[in-house]
């Protein structure tokens, strides 16, 4: 999760996601799933279990570039907003299979409306 929170902040593009949109209300996620929930839950600050079953918010460590993010305890909220934007504002490509065709679609996750389905 967070070499891929790098990559994003450093601005290399990212690879393609792929959905099968057959379903107009419910898309499947053919390929990126977990690029997806990364990204997601590192916006929303998502929790998860440490070793102590302690609760705990989602932050970067062992970035291999940006080393000064390294053992800070960083979360979204602690980034500047600077650094907040360049994740929020991420252009990914989404290839849909969709009815026999496919749809290629460039979308910023900033869009609200794709991080309330995967809320």
């Amino acid at each position: 999760m967070s070499r891929l929170i790098e990559s994003i902040l450093l601005r290399i593009p990212l690879p393609p996601f792929y959905f099968d949109a057959s379903d107009d209300n419910k898309w499947l996620v053919v390929e990126g799933l977990q690029r997806l929930w990364s990204i997601r839950n590192f916006i929303i600050n998502s929790e998860r279990k440490n070793e102590n079953g302690i609760e705990a918010p989602l932050e970067l460590n062992g970035q291999e570039i940006l080393t000064e993010y390294n053992n800070k305890h960083i979360t979204f909220d602690m980034l500047n907003k600077t650094m907040q934007r360049r994740i929020l504002e991420t252009q990914s490509r989404f290839t849909l299979f969709y009815r026999g065709r496919l749809k290629l679609l460039n979308i910023m996750f900033l869009n609200e409306s794709i991080l309330e389905d995967w809320a």
